[in-house]
Formats: C-alpha cells, sequence, structure tokens
C-alpha cells in the first residue's frame, strides 16, 4: 500500500527501501534499538513530569508542535524524534503525577500492563511465532473498531446519564470480573 503526498514517512524510502542508498533494509533490531533509545528518553522526561507537574502543560504544547513540524518535515529528522520523545514523557509524567493524586496507584497499573504488552509483543514477534499478516490485522481491525464502537457508546450514555455511577457500562461486574 502507498499512500500519495510528500509525507517522508509514508513514503517507500522511509525504512531503508531497495534502491534509496540506504545501507539495509530496517530490521527487528534496528526496531528494538530506535525504540528503547525513544523510550528511555520517555522514561526520563516522565520521571521530570512527574517530579514536576507544571511540565504537564510544558509536555503537551511542545509534544504538539513537535508533532506537527515532525508530520510535515520533508526528511525524517532522528534529533526532533528524539525531542517529541522527551516532551511527550513530560505530559504522560506530568498527567500521572496528576491522576495518581487522585486515584492512588492508577499510573502504577497503567505503566505496568504498558510495559508489559511491550514486553510480550516483543517477544512474540521477535521469536517469529506472531506475524503481521493480512487475517491478523483484519481481527485487529474488527477489535479496535468494535472498541470505539463500545467506548462512544459508553460516553454518551455516561454523559446522558442513563448509566448510572462514574464509569458507565464499565461499572458491571460478574464476580468481578468487569463486563466493560
Amino acid at each position: 500500500m502507498r499512500a500519495t503526498g510528500r509525507n517522508p514517512v509514508f513514503s517507500n524510502t522511509t525504512f531503508g527501501a531497495p534502491g534509496t542508498g540506504l545501507a539495509a533494509p530496517m530490521t527487528y533490531d534496528d526496531v528494538l534499538r530506535k525504540t528503547l533509545a525513544c523510550l528511555a528518553l520517555v522514561l526520563a522526561g516522565a520521571a521530570m513530569g512527574w517530579a514536576v507537574p507544571v511540565l504537564l502543560v510544558v509536555g503537551l504544547l511542545g509534544g504538539f508542535v513537535l508533532g506537527l513540524v515532525n508530520i510535515f518535515k520533508k526528511a525524517v529528522s532522528p534529533p526532533l524524534i528524539l525531542a517529541y520523545a522527551l516532551f511527550e514523557g513530560m505530559a504522560l509524567g506530568g498527567l500521572s503525577g496528576l491522576l495518581d493524586r487522585m486515584y492512588p496507584g492508577v499510573a502504577v497499573q497503567a505503566v505496568i500492563a504498558t510495559l508489559g504488552v511491550f514486553a510480550v509483543s516483543l517477544f512474540l514477534f521477535k521469536s517469529g511465532r506472531v506475524r503481521a499478516t493480512a487475517k491478523s490485522i483484519k481481527f485487529l481491525l474488527i477489535g479496535m473498531c468494535g472498541l470505539i464502537i463500545f467506548g462512544l457508546t459508553n460516553l454518551v450514555l455516561t454523559m446522558t446519564g442513563v448509566t448510572g455511577g462514574q464509569w458507565g457500562l464499565r461499572g458491571v461486574e460478574v464476580f468481578g470480573i468487569s463486563l466493560g
């Protein structure tokens, strides 16, 4: 699939396609190395944002500006991507700190769940047990669309007062298992 336009992210030359002049196509190890570099900066920014919640605003504004610059820039710029990761971390850390003060423990649960999903996904893709096939992409798309419809329905029902409680449909439990 090829998108039209001048955005370098959507071009076939971005990730070392044959004939681009780049040394080799991008591998899982390249993705892992670049992801870990960005993740380290996100964690550093998150630590700063957690300690100084005012950095939430700085992170949101800086991340928004750098996101737009990265989208519309004609060439991929690793320094700008790394700076975006740092600002994103500030925003996530500031928001997590504020939410954790309101709902103690929620940020730790979110971080553990995110790192768990990341580790399992990395292991499964790296080991070759899971492949991104057309069939798996269709199932993922079906699941995502179902969750979006559920989320929007839940939002509307909660905002209109049809469902009681703070969490709307997510507040329904059977034997301690959330049905939402």
